[in-house]
């Protein structure tokens, strides 16, 4: 089985050296090639692929729910809901204090984007329940 590093070496996108130490076990030193700064430019320049993650649970729930005569799914809804804002606000609070500490800035963007994320998910719930509601007042 290849590491990561040494499948890169193999591709002709990593190479290394030995770095001698005094006090230490010697260490290997990796720089990219020149194939490998052109596909690591390639893959920077490239749009990522979005994970829209679609084997969502909640929605598998709330699918069958609606399909189980002694289940209501608006209360999944109301549970999920009451998930998401707890975990959004520990998540909010988290985000503040690594403001707050002056940590990294891709900790924050990270922060950020599972803020943005809890976010949506919150008025996707709004959709799903509008959506449930006027389907039982048929």
């Amino acid at each position: 089985m290849y590491t990561t590093l040494e499948r890169l070496g193999r591709d002709g996108l990593l190479a290394h050296e030995v770095v001698s130490q005094s006090e230490r076990p010697d260490k290997k030193v990796y720089v990219l090639t020149k194939a490998g700064r052109k596909e690591l430019k390639e893959w920077l320049a490239a749009p990522s692929r979005l994970d829209l993650d679609l084997r969502n649970e909640t929605f598998i729930k709330l699918m069958v729910a609606r399909r189980l005569p002694d289940t209501d799914p608006l209360e999944i809804v109301a549970s999920e809901r009451r998930a998401c804002f707890e975990r959004l606000h520990e998540i909010s609070l988290t985000r503040a204090q690594a403001e707050k500490d002056g940590e990294a800035l891709s900790m924050r963007l990270l922060l950020d984007l599972a803020v943005l994320r809890l976010e949506a998910f919150l008025k996707w719930l709004d959709r799903c329940e509008e959506v449930l509601r006027k389907e039982s007042q048929r």
